[in-house]
């Protein structure tokens, strides 16, 4: 059960406008934020993405049921393994992560707990948790 906090935001937060000079990609975590600690490592691996793109934005969203929870700036895209990520379990070939930290407060503020505007909003079908803002 979500909590009435929870519900508002759900339901009632604003949409996000992107600065036009922001490359994002947002991930959705609903389900690998329950396995672990917090949003960055809920976020930060291990995913089948097309590095060379990925490595092209400037900002990565965790997204919970269409609402950015967390930003980070990703300094680095990386090989899904267990000597780039300790945690991992095994090395996770054909997947990545990325090496970062959390966007400055002004990012933040533009972004935290507002609703993805309709080009990043995932639709039913949809396999892949990624989507990016920028081609």
């Amino acid at each position: 059960p979500c909590a009435p906090e929870q519900l508002v935001l759900r339901y009632r937060a604003d949409v996000m406008e992107i600065d036009p000079q922001h490359k994002v990609i947002a991930i959705n975590v609903r389900r690998s934020v329950q396995e672990r600690p917090n949003y960055y490592h809920a976020v930060r691996c291990a995913w089948r993405i097309n590095v060379s793109r990925a490595r092209k934005a400037d900002l990565v969203f965790a997204v919970v049921e269409g609402i950015c929870r967390a930003v980070f700036v990703p300094n680095d895209w990386v090989d899904a393994t267990i000597a780039n990520f300790p945690d991992l379990e095994q090395d996770m070939v054909g997947r990545y992560g990325f090496i970062g930290e959390p966007a400055d407060q002004d990012t933040e503020g533009l972004y935290l707990g507002k609703r993805l505007p309709l080009v990043l909003q995932r639709r039913k079908g949809m396999a892949s948790p990624i989507l990016y803002n920028y081609s």
